[in-house]
């Protein structure tokens, strides 16, 4: 199941304060258009600054964007959208949530959260020599595998992508770690502090022996089949969900 059908299949649910199903599917369609193209890049924050909660949106250090990453702004763990170059941290100026709430559809709410971050059609520059372009597939395929996890586990199950968070474990464990603009990394931890942690190129360095996530993929997997597989990893034995399909 992909993660749009998933989403709308536990929308009806009601939404319980920790549900963070809204903010992760908005940034999984906005890093599905916006990633390769403009290197925006939704991190992954639990506690930031007065004590920020959701997914900020990033620019991606590149040869482009520059070698410091920017900030344009966040989707909050319910869904509202910050613009934070037009307004400030914790200005929620586009409220998503009630409308959510009241059935408005996901490409609606999507294109006003688009909007409200004035996300262009087209860069400002070509972003073709660019290694968030080369490894566009293979990251995005894993932010819509953890995407698929997070809305199969909001409040069971913790993930990371921002340097800050996954830099020193995932580094101890990465002969390619040194690799210029390298294309990060995702860290996943169960209620038992047990990590998986993958390669923004697909390689899972923990646990050991698990093929490469994107050589998978283009052997045929789906996102949902290798969602599952870490899942299975991260969950063992049997999971029971309502309209996970």
């Amino acid at each position: 199941m992909d993660p749009v059908t998933l989403f709308q299949a536990r929308r009806p649910r009601t939404r319980p304060a920790n549900n963070w199903n809204l903010a992760w599917i908005l940034s999984c369609e906005i890093a599905r258009r916006f990633y390769a193209s403009h290197g925006v890049v939704p991190h992954v924050i639990d506690h930031e600054g007065a004590g920020y909660y959701g997914i900020r949106l990033d620019l991606q250090p590149c040869r482009v964007n520059g070698a410091q990453s920017e900030a344009l702004g966040r989707v909050t763990a319910q869904g509202n959208v910050e613009n934070w170059r037009s307004g400030r941290p914790g200005d929620h100026g586009l409220d998503l949530v009630a409308r959510a709430d009241h059935g408005e559809a996901l490409d609606s709410l999507l294109t006003e959260a688009i909007r409200h971050l004035q996300l262009p059609v087209q860069p400002a520059k070509s972003h073709l020599d660019c290694r968030h372009k080369r490894w566009a597939g293979s990251w995005v395929l894993l932010f819509e595998v953890a995407t698929i996890l997070a809305l199969r586990h909001h409040d069971e199950l913790g993930m990371w992508n921002h340097d800050s968070d996954t830099h020193h474990v995932a580094t101890c464990l990465d002969p390619l770690a040194a690799m210029p603009e390298h294309p990060g990394y995702f860290v996943f931890r169960n209620t038992s502090a047990e990590l998986v942690v993958v390669a923004g190129d697909g390689r899972v360095l923990a646990p050991a022996g698990m093929e490469n996530l994107w050589h998978r993929y283009m052997q045929g997997a789906s996102p949902h089949q290798l969602a599952m597989e870490l899942e299975e990893t991260l969950f063992p034995g049997p999971v029971f969900l309502d309209n996970d399909g």
